[in-house]
């Protein structure tokens, strides 16, 4: 027996649907919940129907009202159960922590790991008190020592000495220099024009540079001299540029040679040329000494049409540098200028006093950039303070002892052999790193320097394009560091408004993948307390 098929009853087209009815808001909701959306979906749709204005009037409209609002607890219950998904608990931090450590990355060499509350519970700790090579992160010590021993205003000074008798001096112009990371070509360019304003034409005893505030030892303990890396410069109490010479490559026609220029021009540096224009960009530059003089010989090919390239190769020696760097400028404001000295000149008047920037934004560059010539000039400088002129590795290694005998760190989980990290027999353990940033937050304006210093995840410095699009952004302030078979991150996440931070320390040591893989379970173990700490 055939089932009689069941009427299907429409609506006429002519009595539209009233805008307040069940009937208008079930045709209407796809439009504003997907076809399978929970229950709380489909509230929160119907939340959205009304807000828009869609169901305005009518007995039904009140209905829903009401029912949405004796319904707000269970739904709003349910919605912050979904929010919450992506923060997490103590539990099930440590439990992704456990996760992560257990990765096989994790395994090769020596992985370990301090993460503690800041004046509260440690939340995971492997091997938190092995010493292992921290790199760049050392330079952490360096700031936070610099900054407590030297103060957040301090400046470097640059001065300019000799007498002058009408439009000669009667001395050699004195280059005086307290070990500025910051001076460059163009404050040497100042001085000339300074010089040339107060009427000298003529300095017949030539240019005195006295870099006495440092002592003579150029290369910072692990430091590799055959190189000519501009990572990896020399040290001195008057430095120029980095102790770096920019050499920049502009091609020409194809298949003739390419002009190679050297920043800034002096006596001192010489130029080789073999590149030539071509069809691919492969140049390499290398700078080498050649009797007392520096040859930076620049080889390879540039392609025709291209922008012209720059390269940094480092100095060999900063007081001969600056020196010949500063007579070419003097010459260039038409000052007959005699040669080039390195002496120890005493008594003569202040004639030009340059003053750097703070601390505090040498401190900030130093740390976004992770630049191991700053590292290293504030150490020597740090130790003249502290224990007198000449400025030495060795005393600025003892000055931050004492930071560290204060910050409750024994002296059996570090050892520090320069201000860099780069290379050298510095290791450290995390503990100790840990304990150290938590230490300087007794002092706002201490914490305060130190940590505007940092890199910010997927904002700036050296982690600018890590943790990008995750919840670490913008929340995690830390110091990377980075040699071969290292890789290492310390730092701060930040919690919610006047809530101590989660401070953590991840150094990693002789592992035989690349870095990029290395940093993954870096960046998970972060990303993993990020999502703890916007919970709390």
């Amino acid at each position: 027996m055939r089932r009689r098929a069941r009427p299907r009853i429409t609506r006429s087209p002519r009595t539209p649907l009233h805008p307040g009815s069940l009937r208008y808001f079930s045709l209407h909701i796809n439009k504003y919940a997907p076809r399978r959306a929970s229950r709380a979906g489909r509230i929160d749709a119907l939340h959205r129907y009304l807000i828009l204005g869609r169901a305005r009037t009518g007995l039904f409209a009140t209905i829903f009202l009401l029912v949405l609002l004796t319904g707000a607890p269970e739904i709003l219950a349910r919605s912050g159960r979904r929010r919450a998904k992506s923060t997490l608990t103590r539990v099930a931090l440590q439990r992704g922590l456990r996760k992560a450590f257990a990765r096989p990355v994790a395994r090769m060499g020596t992985f370990a790991v301090y993460v503690k509350v800041a004046g509260g519970r440690v939340l995971f700790a492997r091997r938190g008190r092995t010493r292992l090579h921290p790199a760049s992160c050392i330079k952490l010590v360096t700031s936070a020592t610099a900054l407590r021993r030297l103060g957040k205003g301090y400046r470097f000074d640059t001065v300019i000495r000799g007498r002058i008798k009408g439009a000669s001096m009667t001395t050699p112009v004195v280059l005086w220099g307290q070990g500025d990371p910051s001076l460059a070509r163009n404050d040497l360019t100042r001085f000339a024009k300074q010089l040339r304003a107060k009427g000298v034409r003529k300095i017949p005893a030539g240019v005195v540079v006295d870099d006495s505030y440092f002592d003579s030892r150029r290369w910072p303990p692990g430091f590799r001299k055959p190189s000519s890396s501009a990572y990896m410069t020399p040290v001195g109490a008057v430095s120029l540029d980095g102790n770096t010479v920019e050499v920049v490559v502009t091609p020409t026609t194809a298949g003739a040679r390419a002009k190679v220029q050297l920043l800034p021009g002096s006596d001192y540096v010489k130029k080789k040329n073999g590149v030539k224009t071509g069809t691919v960009t492969r140049i390499h530059a290398y700078a080498a000494r050649h009797n007392k003089l520096l040859r930076v010989l620049v080889s390879g090919t540039i392609k025709a049409g291209a922008t012209p390239v720059r390269k940094w190769v480092r100095v060999l020696d900063p007081a001969r540098y600056a020196g010949a760097t500063f007579k070419r400028a003097l010459e260039s404001q038409g000052i007959e200028v005699g040669p080039v000295k390195r002496g120890r000149v005493a008594g003569e008047p202040v004639l030009i006093r340059h003053r750097s920037k703070p601390l505090t934004e040498l401190v900030q560059h130093m740390n976004r950039t992770s630049n191991n010539f700053y590292a290293e000039q504030l150490l020597k400088a740090l130790g003249a303070k502290a224990y007198g002129p000449p400025g030495t590795t060795r005393k600025g290694v003892k000055a931050t002892r004492g930071l560290m005998r204060r910050s409750g760190i024994p002296a059996g989980q570090y050892r520090m052999a320069n201000g860099s990290g780069l290379l050298g027999r510095t290791r450290i353990a995390p503990k100790a790193l840990v304990r150290l940033l938590e230490r300087v937050r007794t002092l706002p304006w201490l914490y305060k320097a130190l940590r505007d210093s940092l890199p910010v995840a997927g904002l700036s410095g050296t982690i600018a394009r890590r943790f990008m699009g995750t919840v670490a952004a913008g929340r995690v302030r830390a110091k990377t560091g980075t040699v071969n078979k290292v890789s290492c991150l310390a730092g701060y996440v930040d919690r919610s408004s006047g809530k101590p931070p989660i401070i953590f320390a991840i150094l990693h040591n002789g592992f035989t993948t690349t870095h990029r893989v290395a940093r993954r379970v870096q960046d998970r173990m972060v990303i993993l307390l990020a999502r703890y700490a916007s919970g709390r």
